[in-house]
């Protein structure tokens, strides 16, 4: 199954305050923990929202939803180094 195709509820997600990683959970969960809007939690994880991220000076006050299901194992080299077998389709 792609990652494209886990549905939303599903779908696992890392909430950082700057650069310190708070708490992993789906979108759900982590408006349960942080008291947020799931409006607010959707905003967070689309582009236009980390594009307003990018312009900022300073990141360190900032709080972001980054998805970390994107791979299965079978997405993965048996190498040392553990990149992913499609490196190329990732995105920074």
């Amino acid at each position: 199954m792609k990652y494209k195709d886990i549905p939303l509820s599903e779908r696992i997600y890392a909430v950082y305050e700057g650069e310190t990683n708070v708490m992993d959970g789906t979108l759900e969960e982590i408006c349960a923990k942080r008291g947020i809007k799931y409006a607010t939690a959707r905003m967070m994880v689309s582009e236009s929202y980390r594009k307003r991220l990018g312009s900022r000076k300073s990141r360190k006050n900032h709080i972001e939803l980054v998805r970390i299901d994107n791979f299965n194992e079978e997405d993965w080299d048996n190498d040392e180094l553990m990149v992913p077998a499609n490196a190329e389709d990732i995105t920074i």
